[in-house]
């Protein structure tokens, strides 16, 4: 089997000493498709979008991307502009600020907004105007400080409302919101006070009040409303009843975009330039071509000018993750959600490709929530609403819906078609959740040679696990169900999914084996036989032959949403206050927030382990992150070690990996003349990974050289290699 090596651009943070051999290392991934805000420097298009930063160069056509783990404040980024200098200056819902200096790589933090939203900014001097949710801020630069906040923008406007757009025009300042257009002289002495500010809407001549842009051309000042144009010098409209996004003037001519058109007006005259559009957002100029940022990347016309060139950048096209599978050549799948869905889509390290309604693959809907990979290394899918999807050679689709005969429709809906959940047994056996099936087969099987199978209320023993939200199958091919009301139940179908004759219910777990919530979330096993559950109030644990399940208090929240065991056997909890983890080997418990990491979200709906490469991949409603851990699945069987890069060049490569260990061992470092130079005790090898930095046991960086590589266990087996360092 093939491993792809994904190459990580990392955000670093400490771990425990226990740990010491080995750097965490987190990278977030998040849609970065809708070009909300843009401005230019010399070279590139900056773009503010729903998941971070993006630069587009024109020339090159290359996007870079900036997200939590390269350096921004937050991700959702709501106003972007540039100064005279060429740095960045970026406005986020958090109401944070950050300046970003492209030609030294820094950053410069501003929090005096915290927690208000920024909508728009406009910088005029040493001023920054800063549109925000409830009004206009002057930050001066120079003394990085807020001079005042004006939240009444006329005595016509309601106190503290959102700004669309800010335009300061010969000592004017103009500001655009969904009450109308609001202007004021800014040598007035007081613009604190709502008299010092004239009010423009609909009852003076606004043809709609939701001003979204401003700009000036020819001497004029146009404001762009969800009802069209309006020219203010003249109190004319044009393109009436078209909701207007952007303006850009160009020489003598003003352009216009709107959602699905751009507009030239030349010596008084509007034309379409191009073809329609889709998802116009705004508008740019760089290079002697017009840009749009739409909804999806950013568009130029051709040179024959009928139709858009597209430039996307390499992200997913939904922020919302609520399940994964890793497939055979160490390919990501990736579900997205139940419910206001993105599709599914996959990740091979390099490049993102998203599946949904739109990709031209035939799915029926974009409600996709579920997520596995069978031993042929065929992926399977459930949606909420449209059955199975059944995924060979990546591009192949197969759709298993109610003409199949296979999956029924749910109890309120005969063609409304949910399967909530999708897992791959240790014998090859794919289990689906027919969710509220109304002939009520609530859980289907399909084994390795498509041979399907239906299990029944009567064949559990009359329960009804109508509602399945999470599966799992243990050591032995138990199948554990966990369903919204009724609590856990265990099926023991011996090994044998089409033949049923010597199946049965092996338990169940409910109020009266101490659970105190019957909504079963998550469950999981790890490699001792211990079952945990995941409910809305509290994460439990249970073995077979307990009288009753016990309660874990040691996860910073009880809504548990989901549960990942690693290479390593510690336990991961993905709830509403972040990630918690428990190390196997002394029950320690830890936890991941955004206070303390660089995970993206404290809302996390899915966690999945790769023990291969030891990464966990967490879900959330604001992105994916990735967590490169410690914990991959040592070798069970000794071989020759791998190091790499060989050779080692610390300036280049910062750390050397030390890989392919097997269980319990240590590792020793020595000179060609045997002299030791570094020594990790077992407990500091967590996994079948360790890491050197090219230093020796007292901090000292060590010479060029070629240095031994010697792990061994206490029964004497030893695995050698040798590895380079050139300095």
């Amino acid at each position: 089997m093939k491993r792809i090596l994904i190459l990580w651009i990392c955000g670093l943070f400490g771990t425990t000493a226990t740990l010491g051999a080995y750097t965490w290392q987190w990278k977030t991934y998040t849609s970065k498709m809708e070009f909300r805000f843009l401005c230019e420097t010399e070279d590139k298009i900056w773009a503010a979008t729903e998941g971070g930063l993006v630069a587009f160069d024109p020339l090159t056509q290359d996007i870079a991307q900036w997200t939590n783990t390269e350096g921004l404040a937050f991700n959702e980024a709501t106003a972007v502009c540039a100064d005279l200098d060429g740095r960045i200056w970026i406005g986020f819902y958090n109401g944070l600020i950050q300046r970003y200096d492209p030609l030294k790589d820094t950053w410069m933090t501003i929090e005096d907004y915290a927690d208000i939203p920024v909508t728009t900014l406009s910088l005029h001097g040493d001023t920054l105007f800063v549109g925000l949710d409830i009004g206009v801020s002057l930050y001066l630069i120079s003394r990085a400080e807020v001079k005042e906040t004006y939240r009444k923008l006329g005595n016509a406007f309601n106190t503290e409302i959102p700004v669309n757009s800010i335009l300061v025009h010969r000592d004017t300042i103009w500001v655009g919101t969904d009450q109308g257009a609001a202007y004021a002289e800014l040598g007035y002495a007081n613009l604190l006070d709502p008299q010092s500010w004239q009010n423009i809407n609909s009852n003076n001549g606004l043809p709609g009040n939701q001003v979204n842009t401003i700009i000036s051309h020819d001497q004029n000042i146009y404001l762009g409303t969800n009802e069209g144009v309006f020219q203010f010098n003249d109190h004319d409209t044009f393109l009436a009843s078209q909701e207007i996004q952007s303006f850009l003037s160009l020489e003598d001519k003003l352009y216009v975009l709107t959602t699905g058109r751009l507009y030239e007006k030349d010596a008084g005259n509007w034309q379409q330039i191009g073809p329609n559009l889709s998802g116009g957002l705004r508008l740019s100029h760089l290079n002697e071509q017009i840009w749009i940022g739409t909804t999806k990347g950013i568009v130029t016309l051709s040179d024959s000018q009928d139709e858009w060139n597209q430039f996307v950048p390499n992200t997913p096209e939904y922020n919302t993750f609520g399940g994964f599978a890793v497939d055979q050549d160490g390919v990501l799948w990736c579900a997205s959600a139940q419910s206001n869905g993105g599709g599914f889509s996959r990740f091979d390290g390099d490049t993102w490709s998203t599946y949904n309604t739109q990709s031209g693959h035939g799915l029926l809907t974009n409600n996709v929530s579920a997520v596995t990979v069978d031993l042929n290394n065929e992926v399977w899918l459930g949606t909420a609403g449209k059955g199975v999807v059944h995924v060979t050679a990546d591009t192949l689709f197969e759709f298993i819906y109610l003409d199949d005969g296979i999956f029924a429709g749910s109890e309120e809906s005969a063609d409304y078609v949910v399967v909530s959940n999708i897992i791959t047994d240790n014998i090859g056996t794919v289990w689906f959740a027919n969710f509220y099936s109304r002939v009520q087969r609530y859980i289907i099987s399909l084994t390795s040679d498509s041979l399907w199978t239906h299990y029944t209320v009567g064949d559990m023993d009359g329960i009804k696990m109508s509602r399945t939200q999470s599966m799992m199958s243990d050591a032995l091919n138990r199948l554990w169900i966990g369903d919204e009301n009724n609590g856990v139940l265990a099926y023991d179908y011996a090994g044998t999914p089409t033949d049923k004759s010597d199946d049965h219910v092996a338990g169940t777990l409910t109020k009266s084996d101490g659970l105190d919530n019957l909504n079963i979330q998550a469950l999981a096993e790890d490699a001792e036989g211990t079952i945990w559950v995941g409910t809305p109030e509290g994460l439990y644990s249970y073995r077979i032959g307990d009288v009753q399940v016990t309660q874990n208090y040691y996860p910073s929240s009880d809504n548990i949403f989901a549960l990942a065991v690693d290479g390593v056997n510690n336990i991961w909890v993905g709830h509403d206050a972040g990630l918690s983890y428990r190390l196997n080997h002394d029950y320690s418990w830890h936890h991941f927030h955004i206070a303390n990491s660089e995970i993206v979200s404290n809302q996390i709906s899915a966690l999945y382990s790769d023990p291969v490469t030891g990464n966990l991949y967490i879900g959330t409603s604001e992105g994916l992150s990735v967590l490169k851990t410690p914990f991959s699945q040592p070798l069970t069987e000794s071989k020759a070690l791998r190091l790499y890069p060989n050779p080692f060049i610390p300036a280049e490569h910062v750390n050397a990996v030390i890989d392919d260990l097997v269980q319990n061992v240590s590792v020793g470092i020595y000179t060609a003349s045997g002299y030791l130079v570094k020594k990790y005790n077992t407990n500091d090898v967590p996994g079948r990974q360790i890491i050197w930095d090219g230093v020796d046991k007292d901090g000292n960086t060590v010479p060029s050289g070629v240095y031994l590589v010697v792990a061994y266990s206490e029964s004497g087996d030893r695995q050698i290699g040798k590895l380079a360092v050139v300095r």
